[in-house]
């Protein structure tokens, strides 16, 4: 007698179908039981249930456990878990059964060895605990150890043992029962305290063997966590009902009618109408549970019209009356209603939980009609008359929009002109056509063109889509050099005109006129027109005989004939020449002893010279004086002059690099030279640590050699100098400072 079965006392219906999965050593035997371990040392598994509960939920859960036949050498045990690790969680093997090392987590450990260094009992016994802990001395024993069962100290029988653990969130109370009798009650808020608010936790088995082993088995059913709401047959057929794999004492299913045995845990059920059946369930421990399920019983009814009619392009919807939740068509269409689009036999199947029916229609889509002569659109040109012509297959009826009702109608206006047509089925379509009436283009050009030699003259014949000329171009315009006669067609599509243009060219005169005319500027000249029986102008002023050529940088002289009109013009560019361009410097220096090279700037370089008798415009100046350059053009000469004045131009300074200041008279004294004299004339001298040792303002003055203060004379080494002054000179005033060294030698 083996089963499990998961009571959430707070729902219409339980937890259906629940699937399982064995980790490690653990795995299925059949008939709905799990080897957790084999006979056989450190062995280790566990089974856990895909589906997690929910602690906000109230539930009981039943089972049959069997801890094997070995008494004195059995062991370790098996422990129901909650925990939130996973579905392929395991623990550690030996003592810790499989649930050492679960965070977080809580279990009843049902332990068939004693440990001494767990703190265990003799006897066969069970205790709470969380996190994976198994030792009694431990904090997270929460309950316990008491004896599992109530009747013995001794669980390892070989015998299936009945467990039921339940929980009461709103009392936060769990309890657990073994051989029917209550062995622990535990008030918790598990929620919180273990599983740090989260409710959904995963639940199952964890056991192991370590030196000592047994065979340990749990026994569950796929159905024990409950019956699905129901079941759908068709109408004349049956199905199974039922507990499948369970083995309790007891099942009585009411009402007996359509079942072929009431106290089965699965018979057959074949009612002839949809009908709600209820099982009792008695259990090993005497407590009866009540389920129920559904058997629905569908008659499939299926009806369509034998055809279905409609125009081409029309959307047609087919709707079947059907009890059935699924329907599909041939067309691919789904449910209530299809929608076909082709010609053709149409099938729907009706299906209710493997119950079927069909039905077929016949759909038709009558031809819309179809214009046979009727062209997108139609031109011509203005003044002409377009036929129309709709006629259409199947057509029967023609409507124009214009009004007309027959197939052929003729128009004179440009527009849109739509005709809708019905077949003899009723079937409508509508067709329209552009109709274009185009402009014939207007040529405009003059009959003759005269030109002059050397014009050209633009011929615009007037706008259209196309231009094609005789001379080949297709511009709209052209440009016409030469004589004789142009013609031009114009074409708006094929709508065209042709109109033509005759150019002829007269001879312009022919005269000559210089390209340059120059004179001076202080000089009036005339220049004389040529001799010929044209109307003259000069710059656009009519003139007769000649010109003033004056206050003009150019004269454009334009002959006319009176009789042709046409006329030549020729420029000529008028420039006025002037006298040299002569420019000196007023004075130049004559530095003390040296020559100096005087250029003066001119226009007429080549036909220069100096008073003094050299030609060109450069000349070296040796003496003071005044000096004449002149220059001479065609318009006259032109000179100038400048004064040459002898001046300072440089003032050379000497300074010794040693001296001797030992009193023989020669080589006493140490001072600058200079060639001139100077202003703010500053000489001192250093030694190498920058003292000063002697210092004058007086230009001439020399050191000879004595320390400051005159005790003594500084001895033989290398001193500073430095000497600072303004001079100056013939074209600038220079501020110099010098630095350097002296030797004293003695």
């Amino acid at each position: 007698m083996r089963h499990l079965l998961i009571l959430i006392c707070l729902a219409p219906l339980l937890l259906w179908g629940q699937s399982s999965n064995p980790v490690e050593d653990a795995y299925a035997t059949g008939n709905d039981c799990y080897v957790i371990t084999d006979s056989q040392m450190w062995e280790l598994g566990a089974v856990w249930f895909n589906e997690p509960v929910n602690l906000n939920n109230a539930f009981e859960i039943e089972l049959e456990i069997n801890f094997g036949s070995l008494d004195a050498n059995g062991a370790d045990g098996v422990v129901f878990v909650f925990q939130q690790v996973g579905v392929n969680a395991i623990g550690l093997a030996g003592g810790g059964m499989g649930f050492d090392g679960f965070f977080p987590s809580i279990g009843i450990e049902m332990d068939t060895w004693d440990n001494p260094e767990t703190a265990d009992p003799t006897a066969d016994h069970m205790a709470l605990f969380a996190h994976g802990e198994t030792n009694h001395n431990s904090a997270l024993q929460l309950a316990g150890p008491v004896n599992t069962s109530p009747l013995s100290t001794n669980v390892e029988d070989g015998q299936y043992h009945p467990f039921k653990l339940t929980w009461d969130p709103a009392a936060q109370l769990i309890e657990v029962f073994f051989d029917c009798e209550l062995r622990i009650s535990y008030q918790i808020d598990l929620i919180n305290t273990i599983f740090d608010g989260d409710p959904v936790v995963y639940w199952g088995f964890t056991g192991a063997t370590g030196g000592s082993f047994n065979t340990q088995t749990v026994c569950i059913s796929e159905f024990a966590l409950g019956l699905p709401d129901e079941f759908q047959i068709c109408n004349g057929e049956s199905v199974e009902l039922g507990l499948s794999g369970s083995q309790s004492d007891d099942y009585l299913w009411t009402p007996a009618t359509g079942l072929d045995d009431p106290t089965s845990a699965t018979p057959i059920a074949s009612p002839a109408e949809t009908t709600t059946y209820e099982i009792t369930i008695t259990d090993l421990c005497g407590q009866e549970t009540t389920l129920s399920t559904t058997v629905e019983v569908f008659d499939v009814d299926v009806d369509l019209p034998e055809f279905i009619l409609a125009c081409e392009g029309e959307e047609v919807e087919v709707t079947v009356d059907s009890n059935a939740p699924e329907i599909n068509w041939s067309n691919g269409d789904e449910g209530q209603t299809a929608n076909p689009t082709v010609s053709g036999p149409l099938t729907v199947e009706t299906i209710a939980d493997n119950c079927s029916a069909e039905a077929t229609t016949e759909v038709v889509f009558h031809p819309l009609p179809i214009t046979l002569e009727l062209e997108d659109n139609y031109s011509a040109c203005e003044g002409e008359t377009i036929t129309i012509n709709a006629d259409a297959q199947w057509g029967q009826i023609y409507d124009w929009a214009s009004g007309e009702d027959s197939e052929i109608i003729e128009v004179t206006e440009s527009g849109t002109y739509e005709v809708t047509v019905i077949s003899q089925d009723d079937c409508i379509a509508t067709f329209s056509t552009e109709v274009e009436f185009i402009a014939i283009p207007v040529v405009d050009l003059p009959t003759l063109v005269e030109l002059c030699e050397g014009q050209t003259t633009t011929l615009s014949p007037g706008s259209a889509q196309n231009t094609n000329w005789d001379t080949g171009e297709t511009t709209p315009t052209l440009t016409v050099d030469q004589p004789g006669t142009y013609t031009v067609v114009l074409s708006n599509g094929d709508c065209t005109a042709e109109g033509s243009t005759e150019v002829t060219f007269d001879a312009a005169p022919i005269f000559s006129w210089p390209n340059e005319i120059s004179y001076c500027s202080d000089t009036l000249i005339y220049q004389a027109l040529p001799d010929n029986d044209l109307v003259w102008t000069v710059n656009g002023d009519l003139v007769t005989d000649s010109v003033l050529v004056a206050n003009a940088e150019s004269l454009t002289l334009t002959g006319t004939n009176a009789t042709s009109g046409c006329s030549t013009s020729y420029t000529a560019d008028v420039t006025v020449l002037y006298a040299p361009l002569v420019t000196l410097p007023e004075a130049v220096v004559l530095c003390e002893g040296q020559a100096t090279e005087v250029t003066a700037a001119t226009d007429a370089p080549d036909n220069s010279f100096w008073d003094e008798g050299t030609e060109g415009p450069t000349a070296i100046l040796l003496s003071e004086g005044e000096y004449m350059f002149t220059a001479v053009n065609e318009c006259g000469s032109t000179s100038a002059s400048l004064i040459a004045i002898e001046g300072l131009c440089d003032c050379p300074l000497f300074v010794p690099n040693a001296f001797t200041p030992d009193l023989d008279g020669r080589n006493e004294l140490f001072y600058p030279s200079l060639a001139c004299d100077v202003d703010d004339y500053t000489f001192s001298v250093h030694n190498r640590w920058g003292e000063q040792l002697f210092l004058t303002k007086v230009q001439g003055q020399g050191w000879n050699g004595a320390a400051p203060g005159r005790t003594h004379y500084v001895q033989d080494d290398v001193y500073i100098w430095r000497v600072t002054y303004e001079v100056v000179l013939f074209d600038r005033v220079e501020v110099v400072e010098e630095v350097g060294h002296v030797v004293v030698l003695r």
